[in-house]
């Protein structure tokens, strides 16, 4: 996808409901398949591929367009986006009740990789054995990184904004 900007992909963020990053103007929000595959294809931020977590926390009714985002992206951006997918499913499992306070009743995050990648189900120790080992194979495939504070530090961020436009929302009304 050409002519997109990095205010665009904060954009689409913010319109899924995920205010996290601060963007310098103006921006257009990208289809959620288009914004997943800028992501993964190219070389954004690490801020930016991070806050791939908590959007798909956002948007739960997304992984058959990861599935489909799979089969037709390189292998390399295929791999990123099932590392990150996987990531917010164990993070759903992890943070079920903070995300059920932050978001609401959510649907649950269909697990469509962590076989593939040998991995154990999301519902093992509510997901943590599983984040801290797609965060080892992270580093050994992807490197560079500290993934499990990568995962766990963009959800927390996220949930925290959450929480702070319920506590804003309450005060005001």
């Amino acid at each position: 996808m050409t002519g997109t900007s990095l205010n665009d992909l904060i954009v689409t963020l913010e319109e899924a409901g995920v205010p996290i990053l601060t963007r310098d103007g103006d921006g257009r929000v990208l289809e959620p398949a288009a914004f997943i595959e800028q992501v993964v294809e190219n070389r954004q931020p690490a801020r930016v591929r991070a806050a791939l977590v908590p959007f798909f926390l956002a948007r739960p009714d997304l992984g058959p367009t990861v599935r489909s985002l799979v089969r037709r992206l390189s292998e390399g951006a295929a791999r990123k986006l099932k590392i990150y997918y996987t990531a917010a499913v164990y993070s759903q499992s992890r943070w079920k009740t903070r995300l059920e306070y932050s978001l609401g009743p959510q649907e649950k995050l269909e697990d469509l990789f962590s076989g593939e990648l040998g991995l154990p189900p999301p519902n093992e120790y509510h997901g943590v054995i599983g984040l801290r080992e797609l965060a080892d194979l992270a580093q050994r495939e992807l490197g560079g990184f500290n993934f499990l504070s990568e995962f766990e530090e963009t959800a927390l961020l996220f949930m925290a904004v959450r929480e702070q436009e319920i506590r804003s929302r309450g005060a005001a009304g």
